[in-house]
């Protein structure tokens, strides 16, 4: 159980990183954006939480 979280964790680091290009765009959608990327980590973190039953 603790080799699979930790290699989740190793995968968790590209829901936060932002395309060089992204930071050139208007603000509001880098923070849609950035919005999109942490509600996909929370969804992928409650799955990971209801397969292991901790949720």
């Amino acid at each position: 159980m603790y080799s699979a979280i930790g290699a989740q964790a190793r995968y968790l680091p590209k829901y936060f990183t932002i395309p060089l290009g992204e930071l050139t765009l208007p603000e509001s959608t880098l923070k849609k954006n950035l919005l999109f990327s942490l509600y996909s980590l929370e969804t992928v973190l409650r799955a990971k939480f209801l397969i292991l039953g901790l949720g």
